[in-house]
């Protein structure tokens, strides 16, 4: 028997979500960022698309962004529709301030545990 493929906006490294969905941490402590990094990665952005997930959790109503918030600023501003992610349930508000302080390397060692 041949198996049937079904399109899927899942990826390897996680799924699609519209940016509708999407929120900032209110644990991130970064409330301001350069606009002249920002407009760099606009224009990265837009010629490339998001190219690294953002990391994120469920909350309500919505996906809350743990890691990615530049990216996400970025691709609603350059007005992407859907953006790359990878959801980490279970978060502890110590984990998420955690992973925000010391990035993608702490997020990555949370992933291979579970």
């Amino acid at each position: 028997m041949t198996p049937t493929l079904v399109e899927t906006t899942d990826t390897a490294v996680g799924r699609m979500v519209p940016l509708s969905v999407l929120r900032p941490s209110p644990l991130n402590p970064r409330k301001k960022f350069d606009d002249a990094t920002m407009a760099d990665l606009q224009a990265n952005i837009a010629a490339h698309g998001v190219l690294v997930p953002l990391l994120v959790r469920p909350s309500v109503a919505c996906l809350e962004v743990i890691d990615g918030e530049r990216r996400y600023r970025a691709a609603q501003a350059v007005g992407l529709a859907e953006l790359p992610v990878i959801e980490l349930n279970d978060l502890t508000d110590g984990e998420v301030i955690d992973i925000v302080r010391e990035g993608k390397s702490r997020a990555t060692r949370y992933l291979v545990a579970k």
